[in-house]
């Protein structure tokens, strides 16, 4: 008799503007489908955010160090003709989306929003993100007095 396999895809997106930057599929072998209800969970993906906020935000002080001269002879320097250009980071279990976050890159030179690169740290990412989604994991499902457990 062959033994079933608990393995399940989750996968890793980051777009601007609905275009895929970087997609990335890791195979789980124990999927904790309470996970995406803790606050490990939510804290986990408001760090991702941060995390990646700082990258451009270092990025962006380079650049502009690198060309302040241009800058400053050029108000134009960092305009666009998109009105609204936003980051999106998703974490799916198969096709639903269980982690979302969203950083307005307005806030960043064109230069530096679609140069964009986090391959570097993509294997961080992955075994932080086999941490939080295991069944290993021991979760906080109550804060302050709420439960965080929708079901």
């Amino acid at each position: 008799m062959e033994k079933k396999s608990a393995n399940t895809n989750i996968t890793f997106l980051v777009t601007l503007n609905d275009k895929i930057i970087i997609e990335r599929i890791f195979t789980l072998s124990k999927y904790n489908p309470q996970a995406k209800y803790s606050l490990e969970w939510t804290e986990y993906m408001n760090y991702l955010a941060s995390w990646m906020e700082r990258r451009l935000i270092n990025e962006s002080s380079d650049f502009m160090c690198e060309r302040s001269y241009g800058i400053e002879k050029n108000p134009d320097f960092f305009k666009t003709n998109k009105v609204d250009e936003f980051f999106d980071i998703y974490v799916k279990h198969k096709d639903t989306v269980i982690g979302h976050r969203r950083i307005d890159a307005q806030n960043f030179p064109p230069a530096i929003r679609y140069s964009l690169d986090i391959r570097p740290y993509m294997r961080d990412i992955k075994e932080e993100l086999f941490d939080l989604l295991s069944k290993q994991k021991e979760f906080t499902f109550e804060y302050l007095g709420y439960d965080l457990l929708v079901n």
